[in-house]
């Protein structure tokens, strides 16, 4: 069942308890359930649950930070199922999920930055599977003082490092959004469904399967890094691309609807097609400098 708005989130019917102020988890087995948080949450604690819930974060951020933050040495394990990603306050610091050491499954998240950002500084295994989710409406910002070209790059989801990683069965829908940010992008389009950008250190046996993309200029594209240098990725097979975009500045620009590797990287590529008529997905390998118009 392709994710969306119906079958992700917060279950319907719902009795949500308020809780005002940012959470922080030190207590290992701490379960969070059935919550309305008016603030950010912060594990720092071996298998934590997180369910049926609602995040919204507190105020506007100062720095980057995720509604759900698992990027403490001690994550192992987290949960988070059922849950709605989306702030109050949407920023250019704020993405909707970040860290290492964690499932999602059927989360729902939008008017982020990013949906999900993979990493982990504290060693290499990154330990994260995400699935059955939907990521959309990603808000972007510009003037934004996270990037040099003064722009938000909004991505669904970005790896920066890490192993066994399995992204399964997700929506990754890389439209920007028309209700939050600040709206004065040229087209709708955002950057990626998924982006491998390994600034933290390789990006190895992962699995990307069965996911629907559409949206980004380019829907899944893994840079190279020089002091990273060569990966063997791992698998990436039987997703669904769009490639119809309607009345945009890019419809019919199908070069750019493929999935976009450096010569140098290894990956396994089967059963990608494009959902408009089943024929397979373009697999280019360049230097990943192309970009949309």
């Amino acid at each position: 069942m392709k994710p969306d708005a119906s079958n992700t989130g917060v279950r319907p019917g719902s009795n949500l308890r308020v809780h005002r102020g940012d959470i922080t988890v030190t207590q290992p087995g701490t379960v969070l359930e059935n919550m309305d948080i008016y603030g950010f949450v912060n594990v720092k604690a071996a298998d934590v649950t997180i369910r049926n819930s609602r995040v919204r974060g507190s105020g506007k951020a100062t720095y980057s930070i995720g509604l759900i933050n698992a990027t403490d040495s001690k994550v192992r394990n987290l949960v988070v199922e059922d849950v709605t990603l989306v702030p109050d306050a949407p920023s250019y610091y704020v993405d909707g999920m970040l860290g290492h050491d964690y499932t999602a499954r059927r989360v729902n998240t939008w008017n982020v930055t990013d949906g999900f950002g993979i990493f982990n500084t504290h060693g290499s295994a990154a330990n994260v599977r995400i699935e059955s989710s939907y990521v959309h409406d990603l808000a972007y910002f510009s003037p934004s003082p996270t990037h040099s070209d003064n722009q938000t790059h909004n991505d669904a989801i970005q790896i920066q490092g890490g192993s066994n990683i399995t992204i399964v069965g997700n929506t990754l829908s890389a439209w920007r959004s028309k209700t939050a940010g600040t709206q004065n992008y040229k087209v709708q389009q955002a950057g990626f469904g998924l982006i491998v950008t390994p600034n933290v250190n390789a990006v190895t046996s992962a699995s990307v399967s069965k996911n629907w993309f559409d949206g980004g200029h380019i829907p899944f594209k893994i840079e190279r890094r020089d002091r990273v240098g060569a990966m063997n990725f791992g698998s990436i097979t039987d997703n669904k691309f769009a490639r119809d975009m309607g009345n945009t500045p890019m419809a019919g620009k199908n070069n750019f609807f493929t999935i976009l590797m450096t010569p140098d990287t290894t990956a396994v590529t089967s059963g990608n097609v494009y959902a408009d008529n089943g024929a397979p997905v373009e697999v280019r390998r360049d230097s990943g400098t192309s970009t949309a118009p």
